[in-house]
């Protein structure tokens, strides 16, 4: 397993290096930019579609995998991974389609939740239940498809949505992909852990030219990828586990993206402005317009995601209803942010 791992993790950071090189060649060579607008904080064009460097990667490893150690992917992944990749042409098709030409969010939020039902009838995989704590199960009865589908649809845009500063989304999936890929190995998903590295030193090689100032963007392509991906994974680690103790590692792991979208989407709502149309009042907007420079503020979501992580993994081996005591550690950390956030507003 050892070898595996370190073969995995080194060969996605080789491929996603030399991929994220050829792309930004591709990209200046037939004009693919992502061109400044009111809502992005970008001066020049910059090239786009970047996220096809670690998506090749991705399926290359899968491919490469069959090949090398196949009693191992045969095994433990080839029935998630075939679901997977299915599911993930729908989200890369709009992806591609939406960086060149562009789509509308009711064009977009509709095939991912055509993506999310053909992953969900393949692999039958929903949230059909949740344990108590305190003891007993909850069966979530008819709400299981409509929640297994918010899961994978609202991590797909949480992780779309942060993605407005350079090297933003690529730092944040790397640090939540290494706490998840521990969380799986403790599960016992091998193969779940092994994807989830992969992405990992997928972001680290993709950061070389994504991080402040970026060479090139990972696109809407990029971003809905890794959120699609990171929310089905995390669903597959409660293969093994308990639903309630399953997600709660990746929620409170990916703690900034999913409070920056509900934050954003009842704020549009409050407002009475269309939910789905982006601002810049996101949370890392107000950082910046708080005096941070970009680098600054993408360090400090970085180690305020590092924190997340660790206390989700800490969650994660306490024993029974003593990692409990987190969840208030978690809504203490929630509370004050969306205060310190208001201050900053109300300060500008």
């Amino acid at each position: 397993m050892k070898t595996i791992l370190i073969t995995a993790s080194i060969s996605a950071f080789i491929l996603t290096y030399i991929f994220s090189y050829i792309m930004i060649h591709i990209a200046e060579r037939y004009s693919l930019y992502d061109v400044p607008d009111g809502r992005k904080l970008h001066k020049h064009p910059v090239p786009t579609l970047g996220g096809l460097s670690f998506i090749a990667t991705f399926y290359i490893m899968i491919g490469g995998g069959f090949i090398i150690y196949p009693d191992f992917v045969s095994q433990i992944l080839f029935h998630n991974l075939t679901a997977l990749v299915v599911s993930q042409l729908l989200i890369v098709g709009v992806g591609i389609y939406d960086d060149i030409r562009g789509l509308s969010a009711p064009v977009k939020f509709s095939v991912q939740i055509v993506s999310s039902l053909i992953l969900m009838y393949i692999l039958d995989l929903s949230v059909r239940m949740l344990t108590n704590p305190f003891g007993g199960e909850i069966s979530l009865g008819i709400f299981s498809v409509p929640i297994t589908v918010l899961w994978l649809v609202g991590i797909t845009n949480a992780i779309n949505l942060l993605d407005g500063l350079d090297g933003l989304a690529a730092g944040v999936i790397l640090i939540s992909s290494l706490s998840l890929s521990l969380a799986s190995f403790y599960q016992g998903q091998d193969g779940v852990a092994v994807l989830f590295m992969i992405l990992a030193f997928s972001m680290l090689a993709f950061l070389k030219f994504n991080f402040y100032k970026a060479k090139i963007f990972m696109g809407n392509t990029g971003s809905l990828f890794l959120g699609f991906t990171v929310a089905t994974l995390s669903l597959l680690i409660s293969r093994k586990t308990t639903v309630s103790l399953a997600l709660l590692v990746p929620i409170i792991s990916l703690g900034i993206p999913i409070l920056d979208t509900s934050i954003s989407f009842f704020r549009r709502v409050s407002e009475k402005k269309n939910p789905f149309i982006g601002d810049k009042n996101h949370i890392h907007h107000i950082l910046l317009k708080s005096g941070l420079s970009h680098p600054h503020v993408v360090i400090l979501i970085y180690l305020i995601t590092f924190l997340l992580s660790i206390i989700s993994l800490t969650f994660m081996v306490m024993p029974g209803r003593y990692s409990l005591l987190i969840l208030p550690i978690v809504a203490v950390i929630i509370i004050i942010t969306m205060v310190s956030l208001r201050f900053l507003e109300r300060g500008k």
